[in-house]
């Protein structure tokens, strides 16, 4: 497949710029105002604030009266992630779009520190670390490399800014001209409801870099946004289930993956042959170093659980290609 040409507009440092909140519970009611707040206290502010609400008119209608100089618009697509980021696809006006969780807060330098990296134009997006908020105490057992299960930046990560082969999605800024010409993100991946696959971002910053070889996407870890650890995270029962959900996400990636590569192999996960072979061991040792078997027994059950998720979402991908 021929590489296509990155769009013209990346020619032009970014002028305006949407960040965007998706939301779809009044549960996080407070969550979602520390977001915004804390998106108005950006040192490079937004040109535009936009909430997009997934499939909760009442959410809706409580934003729009109780919260000034933001837009509020609905998602319009399939319910979850993905379907609310390309309802923002749609409705933003920026030239770039940043997207922050609903329950987590940026710093102050946050969009200044991600904007900044589209100066080189090269650059298609840009994301930055995602630091745990523990509504209790850091559990014993829950070591730093199992942070991706709770939506935050794990020990094994870059610690300097770096081009990776994806970002956090709930703390990433992107193009909009490139993401539109994409075709937005996969509605077959990404979190709604109660499913717990992911995927979305990672999909996408992958198919970004397969239509343009030459765009780098940007990792910085020296911005964060502080992303709230409920209590019922911070178990066990809710690492196996998001483990799971993120090895049935792994195997529908790697099938969209091939199609994109028209069969040819790939290096898609190379990050997750890295955290098994490197990371995974580095902290079993380290944990057992210590004396704590609770935190290795819970690195080789997080382990299990995501290979397990990947066997059983590949045995379904294959009955839904032959049906």
């Amino acid at each position: 497949m021929a590489a296509a040409p990155l769009p013209a507009s990346v020619e032009e440092p970014p002028s305006f710029v949407t960040a965007v909140v998706c939301s779809h519970t009044e549960d996080r009611w407070p969550m979602i105002l520390d977001a915004v707040e804390s998106l108005r206290r950006q040192t490079r502010p937004a040109d535009e604030l936009l909430i997009v609400v997934d499939h909760n008119p009442a959410l809706a209608a409580r934003m729009r009266r109780e919260i000034a100089g933001v837009r509020i618009v609905e998602n319009r697509y399939t319910k979850g992630l993905s379907g609310a980021k390309n309802t923002a696809l749609d409705a933003a006006t920026g030239d770039i779009i940043a997207v922050l969780d609903d329950d987590a807060s940026a710093e102050e330098r946050w969009l200044e520190a991600l904007v900044a990296h589209f100066d080189d134009p090269e650059v298609v997006a840009s994301g930055s670390a995602s630091v745990p908020r523990w509504e209790h105490q850091r559990p014993r057992w829950f070591a730093p490399e199992l942070d991706w299960t709770v939506g935050c930046s794990y020990r094994g990560l870059p610690e300097t800014t770096t081009s990776v082969r994806n970002v956090f999605g709930g703390a990433m800024a992107m193009r909009a001209d490139a993401a539109r010409k994409l075709g937005g993100f996969a509605d077959r991946l990404g979190r709604g409801g109660n499913r717990f696959a992911g995927g979305e971002d990672t999909e996408f910053c992958l198919r970004l870099t397969t239509v343009w070889p030459d765009a780098r996407i940007v990792y910085d870890p020296g911005t964060a946004i502080h992303h709230t650890v409920p209590a019922a995270r911070a178990s066990w029962s809710y690492v196996w289930r998001r483990c799971f959900g993120e090895g049935t996400s792994k195997a529908t990636l790697a099938r969209l993956t091939r199609a994109k590569s028209c069969g040819r192999s790939t290096t898609a996960f190379g990050t997750e042959r890295q955290y098994v072979t490197r990371t995974i061991p580095a902290a079993l040792r380290r944990e057992l170093r210590r004396g704590r078997v609770d935190a290795a027994l819970a690195l080789v059950g997080a382990v299990a659980a995501t290979l397990s998720g990947f066997v059983f979402g590949s045995v379904r991908e294959r009955l839904a290609r032959n049906a």
